[in-house]
């Protein structure tokens, strides 16, 4: 919709997804909850990747030029996230592995610049900021019960997207 050189709108997307992220963590400062056991073999690994990104958005902006939009966005994020995790304590030793994924809901912000060529077909880019939420892995060592890790991850991060987009009347 247009109101002089306002526009509003909505914008849905979906893309298949190779967003990953490692985080390690070694030596000393790996230990057990009352702080003792670290040693220098010690580790932490834990990974996301985001396999499945979508969005459901609101567009507003202005009009710069005759057919140049000026645009802020946001609304809901969605992603399917593999995460995994390893701790390796040395002393025993010892490692507990998991993995697990989760379809996890959020939302986005950002902003873009669109220009329309002809007719119905245009070129954007845009930058957006997601975040969908946190999530906890719990690990065992072979199924012991009574033994664990637990690795919390918060899925968020920056996307910058060029993209050519057609007007449906």
């Amino acid at each position: 919709w247009q109101m002089g050189r306002w526009v509003i709108g909505g914008e849905l997307d979906f893309d298949g997804a190779d967003i990953h992220g490692t985080g390690r963590l070694d030596g000393t400062a790996v230990t057990l909850r009352d702080g003792s056991g670290g040693i220098a073999g010690n580790f932490v690994t834990a990974s996301e990747k985001i396999r499945a990104f979508g969005t459901a958005r609101l567009r507003a902006g202005m009009l710069v030029m005759p057919s140049t939009l000026l645009f802020a966005t946001g609304g809901l994020a969605v992603g399917h996230v593999n995460y995994s995790g390893q701790m390796h304590f040395a002393a025993v030793p010892i490692d507990y592995i998991g993995s697990d994924s989760a379809t996890r809901a959020g939302w986005t912000l950002g902003s873009g610049l669109e220009h329309r060529y002809n007719g119905n077909l245009s070129v954007k880019a845009e930058y957006l900021y997601y975040d969908i939420g946190k999530h906890t892995l719990v690990t065992t060592q072979n199924g012991i019960a009574g033994f664990s890790s637990q690795f919390d991850t918060h899925t968020r991060g920056s996307l910058v997207r060029v993209g050519l987009n057609w007007k449906f009347n």
